[in-house]
């Protein structure tokens, strides 16, 4: 309170100032600020409708459509063309005067056309009218019927041979009653060197099936003194998984000199598909 005598009225000024300025100076910066703004958004809308402008085509006017004009009554008068005459009656006697006056005001009448001599002469010629011939239909030749393929017949034997189809080997075959036994055993062992053995001949046998197959395993085997009969399970399938899958079996006798191969095929059950 001891310095309130020391201020001067310039520093209660500077101070009055001082505060005027941090009261207005926000106020007219946000004045500044939204007027800044706002001229942005008008220029940006300017530039926006310019580019739509550019981007759609102005539209096409018609073109103007003259005013019909209505036709003068001059234009819809007919003119008289017919040729007059000037008489002098003072020049003429009464009688002759009548009859001039009277010419001059009748239509010249046109004089008639004879015809030329070459047609007054030519004979006339009556067209003869022909009788209506008949009309008679159109025969168009037939198509010739383009062949057709007939489907194959159902049951037809399917031609095949064992080296074509996949060799396939049953899980747990030979069946446990052929390998607990011995005899049947070494009877099974001995075929699958025989097989391998005549591999070649026995793989290129041609063989018919009453329904078409796509693998084969070996089946079975029996010897007696004379041959060897092998059997090999033919299957409808690539992957067969039990010897029941089978449809029919290729028979194959060996004789004891390996000299003579006979083949035959024989069905088990008929095919599902």
């Amino acid at each position: 309170m001891q310095n309130w005598a020391n201020i001067t009225p310039v520093e209660v000024v500077a101070v009055g100032s001082a505060m005027l300025v941090l009261c207005v100076a926000p106020t007219v910066l946000a004045w500044s600020d939204t007027r800044r703004r706002r001229k942005a958004l008008a220029q940006a809308a300017a530039l926006e409708a310019a580019a739509r402008a550019a981007l759609i085509p102005p539209p096409v006017e018609p073109p103007p459509v003259a005013a019909a004009v209505a036709p003068s009554l001059m234009d819809l008068q007919v003119t008289w063309d017919e040729p007059t005459a000037t008489v002098n009656t003072d020049l003429l006697d009464a009688p002759v005067a009548a009859a001039v006056a009277a010419a001059a005001l009748e239509a010249p009448v046109p004089a008639p056309v004879e015809p030329p001599a070459s047609l007054a002469e030519a004979p006339a010629v009556e067209a003869a009218a022909e009788p209506p011939q008949p009309i008679e239909p159109a025969i168009e030749s037939p198509t010739p019927a383009e062949p057709m393929d007939e489907p194959a017949a159902v049951g037809a034997p399917f031609a095949f041979s064992l080296q074509d189809l996949r060799r396939v080997r049953l899980p747990n075959w030979p069946p446990p009653e052929v390998n607990d036994d011995p005899v049947r055993s070494a009877v099974w062992r001995d075929a699958e060197r025989l097989a391998a053995q005549h591999a070649q001949a026995i793989g290129a046998a041609a063989l018919t099936s009453p329904q078409p197959v796509q693998s084969s395993c070996l089946g079975a085997a029996e010897a007696d003194g004379t041959c060897t009969r092998l059997r090999f399970f033919l299957f409808e399938v690539l992957w067969p998984s039990t010897a029941e899958q089978a449809i029919a079996e290729a028979v194959f006798e060996i004789e004891a000199d390996g000299a003579t191969i006979r083949s035959s095929v024989r069905r088990l059950r008929r095919s599902h598909r």
